[in-house]
């Protein structure tokens, strides 16, 4: 008996696909809103000691956080990533896997 055997439940891959697929989209809407909310609370208690920062300033450095970590991910953790997903593709119910083992039997390679 394996402890950390995995189940094909019908149905439930696709809905989580399109959940992360959209949750990048939905995610735009909450980190803003939750900038917005940031920069109204900490901005009094900051002003004696940076006037300068204005909203478009304060932003602009929350995007170029955004794209420094999007630069991290992709350098460093991307590949990892999908190495991981491909090998979990590969060993779960993959028709091409499939496919190939019945071109493999027809040719009599092993």
């Amino acid at each position: 008996m394996k402890i950390f055997k995995q189940h094909h439940l019908k149905g439930i891959g696709s809905f989580i696909d399109v959940l992360y697929l959209t949750m990048p989209l939905f995610s735009i809407g909450a980190y803003t809103m939750s900038a917005i909310t940031m920069y109204t609370l900490l901005m009094p208690l900051f002003k004696p000691i940076i006037p300068w920062m204005s909203p478009l300033i304060f932003f602009g450095i929350c995007f170029i956080g955004c794209l420094l970590l999007m630069g991290i991910m992709y350098k460093f953790i991307y590949k990892s990533y999908f190495a991981f997903r491909n090998n979990q593709e590969y060993k779960a119910d993959n028709p091409i896997r499939k496919d190939l083992e019945k071109i493999k039997n027809k040719l009599g390679i092993e």
